[in-house]
């Protein structure tokens, strides 16, 4: 797997089903943690998250691989181990090729480096002009899940950011295609 992120601390790196299109989602631990602490607490950290969306993940939604890369390297190494991923609700049918490739995204940020998480396959409806996603910025005061995603990051199941120190989530999700994937929209290679 190749991996271009900084190596100064540990991560685990799960990839997930949604919606037919495989991703991955990472989050980052303290240096120092045993290799068996960071991945249980990773995974909370991605079940936690994913679990606020539930409701708005399709019924595909499957987390199929978790690797865990130490501190200070790039080699990764099977974890041994899945999060527990939601069972979503939404028909995969129902998505559009752009929907399927838009990124729910929360940022946070620590006391000298920043982190953010992101979720692929949350249905926010963008032909939907009253809908919370209309800006592409969603607050915890527009919709619940995006609330609930927020305290478990922030207290629930904490993540750390490249220094190693606990991360702060901003009030909100940024609600974006990917650039990248969306060109694989416009080819039809994903519809």
């Amino acid at each position: 797997m190749a991996n271009y992120a900084v190596t100064a601390t540990p991560r685990v790196i799960a990839t997930y089903i949604s919606a037919g299109i495989q991703h991955t989602m990472e989050c980052r631990r303290p240096r120092g943690e045993a290799p068996a602490t960071s991945i249980n607490n990773a995974h909370a950290t991605m079940a936690d998250f994913s679990g606020a969306f539930a409701s708005l993940l399709p019924t595909d939604f499957l987390f199929v691989d978790s690797v865990y890369i130490p501190q200070d390297s790039d080699v990764s190494t099977p974890s041994g181990s899945l999060p527990g991923g939601p069972t979503g609700l939404i028909d995969p049918a129902t998505y559009t090729g752009v929907m399927k490739v838009t990124a729910t995204t929360m940022s946070g940020k620590s006391n000298g480096s920043k982190t953010k998480i992101s979720i692929f396959g949350v249905f926010w409806d963008p032909s939907d002009v009253a809908g919370p996603a209309a800006n592409g910025k969603v607050t915890i005061a527009e919709d619940a899940t995006v609330a609930t995603a927020h305290t478990n990051l922030n207290s629930v199941a904490p993540t750390y950011a490249i220094d190693g120190t606990i991360a702060t989530f901003h009030p909100y999700a940024t609600v974006k295609p990917n650039d990248k994937l969306l060109k694989l929209v416009r080819r039809g290679l994903i519809g």
